[in-house]
């Protein structure tokens, strides 16, 4: 795990708790965003650029609101992001994360939504589809690598 600050890991007394969402952020923020702290603050609105910093330490949960603008910034799907801030959100207030990850877990990209609705468009639901379906989809989904593994 990255260090920050002076030499002081995230899971640092000093620093915070440290959470997915803060780790996930040490790693990859700057990186995908293409942006230093500061530019990131004020592209969110934000006017102090520590702002990030104590995301990134887990020493300020990130707020909401601000979850949607990383997302923008960073190309990332906010499916990903909100999982995160969700079970960082639950470990602050002291309740279990858990009901809410796997009720998450069921959000769907719209991409993946379009073939949901491909599935219905076509009469069928879920609850209809045979194994071969199933299969089939599979196969579709796992992409041209995936399959010619399968294959040999």
């Amino acid at each position: 795990m990255k260090k920050t600050g002076p030499g002081r890991p995230p899971t640092s007394i000093n620093t915070g708790t440290s959470y997915a969402l803060a780790e996930w952020m040490m790693e990859n923020l700057n990186e995908l965003s293409g942006m230093t702290n500061a530019e990131i603050a004020a592209e969110l609105g934000y006017e102090r650029s520590n702002i990030v910093a104590m995301w990134k330490t887990g020493k300020t949960r990130v707020a909401l609101h601000a979850l949607k603008g990383i997302a923008r910034l960073t190309n990332t799907p906010l499916e990903f992001l909100f999982p995160l801030w969700v079970e960082q959100y639950a470990r602050e207030k002291g309740v279990t994360a858990q009901p809410y990850t796997e009720m998450l877990s069921r959000i769907v990209t719209p991409a993946e939504f379009r073939h949901i609705q491909a599935i219905r468009d076509a009469g069928l639901t879920c609850e209809h589809l045979t194994d071969d379906h199933k299969h089939i989809m599979s196969l579709m989904l796992i992409g041209p690598e995936g399959r010619a593994e399968l294959f040999t």
